[in-house]
């Protein structure tokens, strides 16, 4: 073989810590999935993405049952993702919509894991992992040297720090030449968020190709809109004044007054110029059969998670009448054609409707169709008598 693959796993990592940057074409695979991208990562953490395939059945069973995600994959096809390492921006050029978020966003398919883009793990190659030489092969026309890791521990925790290791077992696909890692093939570990979704027997392929090494322009992570461009800028909501942010106005008073506290999560997209915007309110209600959870999604703009609602309650939904206007009452559950476990003592339903250019959504998770129809019946009542 040559190199002893300890001094194999050095270089490696060496070289991982000398690497400014790349650009790749990046494939996940896994069962029944396939997602594309062209990525370009830079030091210390800025990542550009442009997906050119995204099929996921994971997401489309996710779809039909909360339609949780902000964009389909289909949507995400086209669109420029831009990390800069603080903010992220997401351009639709269908819409010539701009959304600016304060965190990582990327769209991820691999739940509870960043794949996207990311080889920091070869940080971690010598004392995170034990080594196996697993000989040679070809990647892409490129020779390789397979090398075997399994983690030392699942889960290290020191002072103000831990890591973890979401993988029971990988086998990693080095370029003789560049070391770049070609292609990583690893399967979840039981705890991990992936391995219920994927199986005790499952892997996930992960392959780069047209692999170039350095940084990329320094312009490929700004993105700056043009004067025609709706820029929506994102933020968490304000506990303290929820609302307060929102360019129309919203009562969400029946919520609390029905026992429901606002949680984690909520957040709040505002396009200053235009007086538009649109946000997600999350709320828990304990009890003695466990937690109850309503999501409020509302805006005077549909986003396109909100479009989507609107159009599949329009045509699945049922019509109903609140305080003072007409809403759809939709069973989401219902929508598979399945007769799952739990469906009748765990209702999976949503009412939408609108008053005065407002678009509103009630998702309840838990929470039966007469307590859903009576918490929206308080909010249009509210929304009617500010």
């Amino acid at each position: 073989m040559g190199t002893p693959l300890a001094d194999f796993a050095r270089s490696v990592a060496a070289a991982y810590r000398d690497l400014p940057g790349f650009t790749a074409t990046e494939t996940i695979r896994g069962s029944g999935f396939e997602v594309k991208a062209r990525v370009r990562f830079a030091r210390p953490e800025r990542l550009a993405v442009d997906y050119s395939t995204y099929e996921d059945p994971i997401a489309g069973l996710d779809e039909a049952l909360t339609a949780a995600r902000e964009f389909t994959g289909e949507e995400l096809i086209g669109m420029t993702i831009v990390y800069d390492g603080r903010l992220t921006w997401i351009h639709d050029p269908k819409a010539n919509v701009a959304i600016r978020k304060p965190w990582r966003s990327v769209f991820e398919p691999l739940p509870g894991i960043d794949a996207v883009g990311e080889i920091g793990f070869l940080e971690w190659l010598i004392r995170g992992f034990l080594l196996r030489d697993a000989g040679e092969g070809e990647v892409g026309g490129r020779k390789a040297r397979l090398v075997g890791l399994k983690p030392k521990r699942p889960y290290r925790s020191q002072l103000l720090t831990s890591v973890s290791f979401p993988i029971r077992r990988a086998t990693v696909a080095f370029d003789q030449e560049t070391l770049f890692p070609l292609r990583i093939a690893f399967s979840p570990g039981h705890g991990s968020a992936l391995f219920p979704l994927i199986g005790p027997n499952g892997e996930i392929t992960i392959e780069y190709t047209d692999v170039r090494l350095g940084a990329p322009d320094p312009e490929t992570f700004r993105f700056s809109p043009t004067e025609e461009t709706r820029v929506f800028l994102e933020e968490p909501l304000d506990r303290e004044d929820p609302t307060g942010r929102l360019p129309f106005p919203l009562s969400i008073e029946p919520l609390s007054e029905a026992g429901f506290r606002l949680i984690e999560g909520g957040t709040a997209a505002v396009d200053e110029k235009n007086g538009k915007g649109y946000c997600t309110l999350p709320f828990a209600k304990d009890g003695s059969e466990g937690s109850s959870l309503v999501t409020l999604r509302a805006g005077n703009y549909l986003s396109r998670n909100m479009s989507r609602r609107k159009s599949l309650a329009a045509e699945k939904g049922k019509r109903i009448e609140l305080a003072e206007n007409e809403g759809w009452l939709l069973d989401r559950r219902s929508l598979l054609g399945l007769d799952l476990p739990g469906e009748k003592d765990h209702p999976l339903c949503e009412i939408s409707w609108g008053r005065d250019g407002l678009f509103l959504f009630l998702i309840g998770d838990g929470v039966g169709e007469e307590e859903l129809i009576s918490l929206a019946e308080s909010l249009d009542r509210a929304g009617s008598n500010p």
